[in-house]
């Protein structure tokens, strides 16, 4: 009777804990659930794997690694490459509408509105070319031999533009930015001169130097919040740049490692902001 007592108390404890694992780790397998129902987030996602995976592929010679895992990762990694020009393949419907709303709605100044248009044929250039490339690399296009390598490289020049063209408006947009703040100097003169008229009370600006205090706190939270998502642009960009411009030549000049390790920094720029948006 007593080893039965026993028992049933142990079974218990281990449902017990079985419940509180589950209780534990459901949100979080909810929350990887959205993360990848999501076209732009499960790219970021598969971009953090590749490129976390392409640079412990590239450490491998130097670590002690054993023969399975070595080869593994290259078919590996060419299923989740291939993956992601999957998910890009219908991009130029996105790049479609996002051409209409910048044509209804286009930046009011002349040279953001010209940076748009380049950027629109560039990435246009880049989106069709990739999918022609592996259409024809799949057999879908009938293409000459060495015509999709071409096309594939063509393809890297345009983003190569898109993405110089996104540094030099990154430039421009830090340079123009500016906080209105109000002259509090001459407001409280002005406020001091219409309580002595009669015009305001003493109540009425009280409130007024309230309401200017919460709209100076909101406009520097929103300052703070657009030079973040602007250091991130900016470091997402810069770490692409050289990577554009090895996939524009045939041979390139960068080595696996720091190809790895560009793409990394985009993944780590990137993903935060992926998991908080899926939370």
């Amino acid at each position: 009777m007593a080893d039965s007592s026993i028992d049933g108390k142990a079974i218990k404890n281990i449902q017990r804990s079985v419940l509180h694992t589950l209780s534990q780790t459901t949100p979080t397998v909810q929350h990887i659930q959205r993360l990848l129902s999501h076209t732009s987030t499960l790219d970021t996602t598969l971009l953090t794997l590749t490129y976390t995976l392409s640079l412990l592929k590239s450490l491998l010679p130097h670590l002690p690694a054993t023969a399975s895992l070595k080869s593994a990762l290259p078919p590996l990694l060419a299923i989740l490459s291939e993956y992601r020009i999957l998910l890009r393949l219908p991009g130029l419907l996105s790049i479609y509408t996002g051409a209409v709303a910048g044509y209804l709605s286009p930046p009011k100044d002349r040279l953001l509105r010209a940076v748009a248009l380049a950027q629109l044929v560039s990435i246009a250039a880049f989106q069709g070319l990739e999918n022609a490339a592996f259409l024809a690399d799949k057999g879908v296009l009938k293409w000459k031999p060495g015509r999709s390598g071409k096309a594939w490289m063509w393809s890297c020049r345009a983003w190569m533009v898109y993405v110089g063209l996104e540094l030099g408006k990154l430039g421009y947009e830090y340079q123009s930015r500016t906080v209105k703040s109000p002259v509090e100097g001459e407001d409280k003169g002005i406020q001091e001169q219409q309580i002595g008229e009669g015009i305001l009370s003493t109540e009425m600006v009280d409130i007024d130097q309230e309401d200017t205090e919460l709209e100076r706190k909101a406009a520097a939270r929103e300052e703070k919040e657009w030079l973040a998502r602007w250091k991130t642009r900016v470091g997402v960009n810069a770490a692409y740049a050289p990577m554009t411009v090895h996939y524009s030549f045939e041979n390139g000049f960068l080595s696996d490692q720091s190809k790895a390790a560009l793409g990394c920094i985009v993944a780590w720029l990137t993903f935060g902001d992926a998991w908080r948006k899926t939370a």
